[in-house]
């Protein structure tokens, strides 16, 4: 009992144990907001790299753009969705280069999605053409290459293309437009469309091609040697062309898939025709163009009645649907056709100058038949060619319309129990132009494309209309210019401005 009396009774320290104790629980929350911290952190880089590779690998974009100008068709993203090889797209300059062009700024982002809808089969790599000029020496053969150019390639083979030629150009001081490998710095051409998804998906479908069709123009009849859009437009469509004389072949080489017959000048011999039916009856296709001035060519002309086609021997006019008052640059109607207009505006117009009609002498015949691409309106009518008379006004002897002025012809041939179709595309010349071609004002360049697409008997062709880059501009009437005006600069800033000054008012005298 006096032992405990005798003990000394320490007081409790009761603000350093607070301290202590509030000490341990800010290095507790410390510890805990680094951890936190660091974790998130971590998290917002892991979320950062993640979202990047699946940014770099799939789409996450949504084109904004008025003029849908970055997105793919279905007919390309089906493509890249079934690639079964790598392909590579190497273009010869840095990616700024493009960036910082006014015209070519939109092409990385086109080549980004192309990679991207891949599923990683398109690889797209810039290299500076200028600092490793040993890249040229690896593509000799495509010849003369230049820094900026894009190659296409695989395993099979590569294609290349300036990227000009991805888009199209205009002229200011005329209503000609064209594909240019120009430069874009001439001032008297202005962007107005971006063929890009068209070159860059037919240059994969060609490097990816079992088999490269060709095509071979005609000669010996005097035929038409101008048709260098042409020419250009079967390229981009992946065929070979060359020139051919049946006179001096004897036939149609075996590896020729379409012959193309200008206007010519000058009639077939019967060898001639003999060697084109046996091309034609095993699976052929065949473009054919008369002018106004063609003559009278009875062995050619015999051979396409067996195609249920006639060319008349008249011109056409039309008041209604012609280009800019002038009655011979026809307009015509462009008829629906499954198969070949379905990725093509109908509501836009083709042009054609000087054109012949075109009688179709069957619609169905067993295994032929004749479809009517293009019409004149009602209001047309037809000239005898062989008349003297030099008025250009109808009268009462003309033939009033409508005409065809574009007919397809086919006919279904069995070869070893497999169905066969051969194609006969009957155009007027001035639809075939280079100047009427290069018009993008116009839907001849698109019209070929799809019909080319449509006669393949393979993939290697395709059909994509251009991205129209021209700018619309509001046109305002008069009257509606004054009303405007008042509205938005007189009542609109004025009722706007004496409400805000009857709040002033209410507010200041509360």
């Amino acid at each position: 009992m006096s032992n405990k009396k005798n003990q000394e009774v320490k007081p409790v320290d009761a603000a350093g144990s607070s301290a202590q104790l509030g000490k341990k629980r800010r290095m507790k929350i410390g510890a805990l907001a680094l951890i936190s911290t660091i974790v998130v952190i971590a998290a917002v880089i892991a979320v950062n790299y993640f979202v990047d590779y699946i940014a770099n690998r799939y789409v996450l974009e949504i084109d904004m753009t008025s003029k849908g100008e970055y997105e793919i068709s279905d007919e390309t993203v089906q493509l890249l969705d079934t690639l079964s090889e790598p392909i590579t797209i190497t273009v010869l300059c840095d990616e700024t280069d493009y960036a910082n062009n006014s015209d070519l700024r939109r092409l990385p982002k086109v080549l980004q999605r192309y990679e991207q809808l891949s599923h990683g089969n398109v690889t797209v790599k810039y290299i500076n053409a200028v600092n490793n000029p040993a890249i040229f020496s690896q593509y000799d053969q495509l010849g003369d290459l230049s820094s900026g150019d894009i190659i296409v390639e695989s395993s099979k083979r590569y294609k290349s293309m300036s990227p000009y030629d991805l888009l199209e150009y205009q002229s200011s001081s005329s209503s000609s437009s064209s594909s240019s490998s120009s430069s874009s710095s001439d001032d008297t051409k202005y962007l107005t469309g971006l063929r890009a998804e068209q070159r860059l998906t037919s240059a994969i479908l060609y490097v990816t091609a079992n088999k490269v069709p060709k095509a071979a123009y005609l000669t010996g009849h005097q035929e038409s040697t101008e048709h260098e859009t042409l020419d250009t437009l079967l390229t981009s469509a992946n065929y070979d062309t060359q020139d051919l004389s049946l006179m001096q072949e004897g036939k149609v080489p075996d590896d020729v898939d379409m012959l193309l017959i200008l206007q010519p000048q000058g009639d077939f011999t019967t060898e001639e025709i003999d060697a084109l039916d046996e091309f034609m009856s095993n699976g052929g296709k065949m473009i054919v163009s008369f002018a106004s001035n063609t003559p009278k060519l009875e062995n050619l002309e015999e051979y396409f009645t067996e195609w249920g086609v006639a060319y008349e021997d008249e011109m056409v006019y039309d008041n209604e649907r012609c280009f800019a008052g002038t009655n011979f640059y026809l307009m015509p109607n462009v008829n629906t056709v499954e198969g070949l207009t379905d990725n093509l505006d109908t509501k836009s117009y083709v042009i054609i100058p000087g054109a012949r009609p075109i009688t179709t002498l069957w619609e169905q015949d067993n295994w032929r038949g004749t479809q009517v691409l293009m019409t004149t309106s009602n209001n047309s009518y037809a000239k005898d060619l062989s008349s003297e008379t030099t008025s250009y006004e109808q009268s009462d002897s003309d033939e009033t319309g409508p005409f065809n002025v574009g007919v397809l012809s086919y006919q279904n041939s069995m070869h070893n129990l497999d169905s066969t179709y051969s194609y006969a595309l009957f155009l007027n010349a001035g639809f075939l132009s280079d100047s009427t071609l290069d018009n993008t004002a116009f839907l001849n360049k698109d019209y070929v494309m799809a019909a080319l697409n449509f006669m393949s008997d393979d993939t290697e062709a395709v059909s994509i209309a251009s991205k129209d880059l021209t700018s619309t501009t509001l046109a305002v009437p008069g009257s509606a210019k004054s009303v405007l005006f008042y509205l938005l600069i007189l009542i609109i800033p004025g009722v706007c401005l004496v409400a805000g000054i009857a709040v002033w008012a209410r507010r200041r005298h509360k």
